[in-house]
């Protein structure tokens, strides 16, 4: 009962809190407070939180040790595990278990270029790449300035005709 008590009240205050952190960003984003505004209410939640969970934690062992002396074993007092660092567990010391590596640390290596693409051959390669890429441009623009060639004749072509018309001849000529 006094748990739930204690839960209602903390998430109540971490409401509050967040609320709180809403309405600032809020008024920031309405251009009222500067954005630094934002670090007060976040603050005070990261502190809020660390507050609750000492607290739990205090009232967590309390409660161990009252169960423990309602139980009657009063000279054994149970402690969580996070507590038991290096402690002695039924006679036997604590021994980390073995766990497979992953493919990545023994899997083989991407090994070395092939030999076809190091040195001479692979400049002589680019060259190449470069010559075919340097033709292909060249031939593209000389298509291109032929079709505008062709279309600027026809378009002169189309504006003499327009422009002179056939002159009329009389009856008799």
């Amino acid at each position: 009962m006094r748990r739930a008590r204690a839960a209602t009240r903390r998430r109540v205050v971490l409401g509050f809190l967040t609320g709180s952190l809403l309405v600032v960003a809020g008024l920031v984003g309405a251009g009222v407070l500067g954005p630094i505004a934002l670090a007060v209410p976040a603050l005070l939640i990261i502190g809020f939180l660390g507050l609750a969970r000492q607290q739990v934690r205090v009232a967590n062992r309390g409660r161990a040790a009252r169960e423990a002396a309602r139980a009657g074993a009063s000279s054994t007092v149970a402690t969580p595990a996070s507590a038991r660092t290096g402690a002695r567990l039924g006679g036997e010391t604590w021994e980390p278990r073995a766990t497979p590596l992953p493919t990545y640390v023994t899997a083989s290596g991407a090994g070395s270029p092939r030999a076809d693409e190091v040195g001479p051959a692979m400049v002589e390669r680019a060259h190449q790449q470069k010559a075919r890429k340097a033709e292909a441009i060249a031939r593209a623009r000389a298509e291109q300035a032929a079709a505008e060639a062709r279309t600027r004749d026809e378009e002169y072509l189309d504006t003499a005709a327009v422009q002179w018309p056939p002159r009329r001849r009389a009856v008799n000529e």
